[in-house]
């Protein structure tokens, strides 16, 4: 069990990593998702959709985050960016 966790670990830390310069998204949801995960705050999940050109639904981002602030979303879409994704939605 803990073979499978590791190696879905690293697939996740890829996945988080990877590369963006060649993705375009005609638009994005963009939403806070709350969870009752831990016991003394509840997780708020950052989660980012964008739809292609053709129309395909593509999970793009995933992160915890303290709450929903602006503070947290800046910081997301910072490295957005960093990983290469550079044109916004039109």
């Amino acid at each position: 069990m803990s073979r499978l966790k590791k190696q879905w670990e690293d697939e996740h830390t890829d996945w988080q990593k990877r590369d963006l310069a060649d993705q375009r998204y005609v638009y994005w949801w963009a939403d806070g998702v709350y969870s009752n995960v831990r016991m003394d705050d509840r997780l708020c999940l950052l989660v980012i959709i964008g739809v292609t050109e053709q129309g395909r639904k593509e999970l793009v981002v995933v992160e915890d985050g303290q709450r929903e602030s602006e503070a947290s979303w800046k910081e997301l879409l910072t490295g957005l960016r960093e990983r290469g994704l550079t044109t916004a939605p039109s």
